[in-house]
């Protein structure tokens, strides 16, 4: 064998080993890929689920943190930390309203409270939510967000008990009422801003 054809045959050994080390690297690196990317997608929260179920909607949202401090103008301010839940917050601002307390005190939290029950329901469908307050005397609303809810033929309500002070209890009652045509229409073609909920 010549020099010049050992020489190709010593270049034809090295392309082969460099096509070898580069389809092993490949499959290697395809292997790390497959595994980073299934732990991060098991790790990663699961989509949400049941956006049209009131009893979802409304179970996921009472234990929802309130996510940012928020300070009432109350007693010389009050704080409500940002992990607190949404239950202790509604809690808070019914024994006030019980003593008292003007709603406007707590206009801030009650913004947040919409905020985040819009976020928690389909933007299809318009939450509210209405607390009626029991007590020996009789029963009061004290509480609607954001205001009360139109007539609607069809509607999703979910109630829960929460307790009160002197024997006293709060129903928490949860209404989602769906979008007119016109709001779909609007949602379909973009004009409504779907992070923000119907509204």
């Amino acid at each position: 064998m010549s020099g010049r054809s050992k020489r190709a045959h010593f270049g034809q050994l090295a392309l082969m080993d460099a096509v070898v080390f580069f389809a092993i690297a490949i499959a290697v690196s395809s292997m790390m890929f497959y595994y980073a990317n299934g732990e991060a997608v098991s790790r990663a929260p699961a989509a949400p689920e049941g956006q049209f179920d009131p009893d979802a909607v409304f179970r996921v949202f009472l234990h929802a943190s309130l996510g940012e401090e928020i300070i009432l103008e109350l007693d010389g301010g009050t704080r409500i930390s940002a992990s607190s839940e949404i239950a202790e917050c509604i809690q808070i601002e019914l024994g006030a309203l019980v003593l008292g307390a003007d709603v406007g005190h707590f206009e801030a939290l009650n913004e947040r409270l919409l905020m985040i029950l819009k976020a928690t329901c389909s933007t299809l469908l318009t939450p509210y939510l209405l607390v009626t307050w029991f007590h020996e005397e009789g029963n009061e609303i004290l509480l609607v967000l954001p205001g009360a809810p139109p007539h609607s033929h069809t509607r999703y309500a979910s109630s829960v008990e929460l307790p009160g002070m002197n024997g006293s209890a709060f129903l928490l009652t949860l209404i989602l009422v769906p979008a007119s045509f016109s709001e779909v229409l609007d949602i379909g073609a973009g004009n409504l801003d779907l992070g923000s909920g119907v509204g």
